[in-house]
């Protein structure tokens, strides 16, 4: 580091020198401005006599300070609230004061009243099976009121009644196939151009083992999955209604569902029967002709029996619902037991076991068009379907109410 330190534009100043003002240099460096401040003088730490005059001085120059200070206005010692509050020497401490209880505290406001809540009108009756019955009742409504409009339900009964017509148009257009004697189904089919009563037999022996079994499995088998895979099934039991009473009323609306899918597509094969084959006596494989009155009849009866006929298939595809979130998967199995079911019994080799086969008595029907009537094979075919239905609904019931339910 140089010794000397050069100015913009001047001389070069010594080290330790006062530093000029830059407008000091600017106008040619002729008046150096220090820039340090002088300190002040001290103020004199003594205070005049009372009743005398304040000197002038350099900083107290000036006519309204030379008057006289008089002793009201002489400056007094600042003292502390602690100081003011001491005694004097030789005087007693005074009192301190005490607080009062002060003022009444405002009393506590009043709750406010419960907000009115809306309740249905009461339906129970003091028994415990009819309150029983009248929250179910409230359910299979609401259900219902949920299943009927889904374009699954109306695609489901159109494809049902479509098939019937599908098939009388082709036999009306085509002829009657030739499928000889046979047995089951066959007998129907051959004699479906017969008479317009013959069709909706036809129909039944056709639609009953494969497109109503598969009715069944649907509207039974998604009852609760359809639940689940929406997300909506854990929002419906926060309501107050008990598991069993909610799987009730679920197994009934796909339960009634089911039948009214048979009992349409036997009603259109009627229809469409009597318009392409006229309105002629029924005539029985055995050539038995039977009146348009007794026809009609046994007809309604044939097409409950197959309805009731899909209790055991529905029963398990409701089982597996409650076992699975997934639909397909509740559906196959329901369709599942009925192949297993139709694959068994044209075993001829396995005998009386068959008997207990779920499909087994599917075409006792048959024996409403004989005379005299033989109702021995749709009893047994009823009798069948209870223990499926027991047995399936009991363990779906059962791992319902523990089943965790997480959507």
């Amino acid at each position: 580091m140089s010794a000397a330190r050069g100015g913009r534009g001047g001389a070069p100043r010594p080290y330790g020198a006062p530093r000029t003002s830059w407008g000091a240099r600017r106008i040619g460096g002729l008046v150096p401005v220090p820039t340090t401040v002088p300190a002040p003088e001290p103020a004199p730490t003594t205070a005049p006599p009372l009743g005398q005059a304040v000197p002038p001085g350099p900083a107290t120059s000036g006519p309204a300070l030379a008057t006289a200070v008089t002793p009201a206005a002489a400056v007094t010692p600042t003292r502390t609230p602690a100081q003011e509050l001491a005694p004097a020497p030789g005087e007693a401490p005074a009192a301190v004061p005490t607080l009062g209880p002060g003022p009444a505290r405002p009393a506590r406001p009043a709750p406010l009243p419960p907000l009115p809540t809306r309740t249905r009108p009461p339906v129970w009756s003091g028994s415990a099976a009819a309150d029983w019955w009248a929250e179910v009742r409230r359910l299979i409504v609401l259900e219902a009121r949920i299943q009927i409009p889904r374009p699954r339900t109306w695609i489901t009964l159109a494809a049902t009644s479509f098939v019937p017509i599908l098939v009388t148009v082709a036999y009306a257009v085509g002829g009657t196939p030739h499928l000889g004697q046979g047995i089951g189904q066959a007998q129907y089919i051959t004699l479906a151009t017969e008479s317009g009563f013959d069709m909706p037999l036809a129909a039944l022996s056709y639609l009953g083992p494969y497109l109503l079994m598969v009715v069944a499995a649907i509207f039974l088998g998604e009852s609760l999955t359809s639940e689940a895979g929406w997300g909506t099934l854990r929002a419906l039991l926060t309501r107050p209604v008990t598991r069993s009473r909610l799987l009730v009323a679920k197994a009934t609306v796909g339960t009634a569902l089911s039948a009214v899918a048979c009992v349409a597509a036997t009603i259109v094969a009627l229809v469409a029967g009597l318009l392409a084959f006229g309105w002629h006596p029924i005539v029985t494989p055995t050539g038995v002709h039977i009146g348009q009155g007794q026809a009609l009849l046994r007809v309604a009866v044939a097409a409950g029996f197959v309805a009731l006929s899909l209790a055991a298939v529905g029963a398990f595809a409701l089982l597996l619902s409650t076992l699975t979130d997934s639909v397909i998967g509740a559906v196959a199995g329901g369709l599942g037991l009925s192949l297993l079911s139709e694959i068994l019994d044209g075993i001829p080799t396995l005998g009386p076991a068959r008997d207990i086969l779920p499909t087994h008595f599917l075409f006792a029907w048959g024996g409403l068009l004989t005379e005299p009537v033989q109702l021995g094979g749709m009893v047994r075919g009823i009798l069948i379907q209870i223990p499926y239905v027991v047995v399936c609904c009991g363990l779906a019931r059962w791992w319902f109410n523990r089943k965790d339910v997480l959507s």
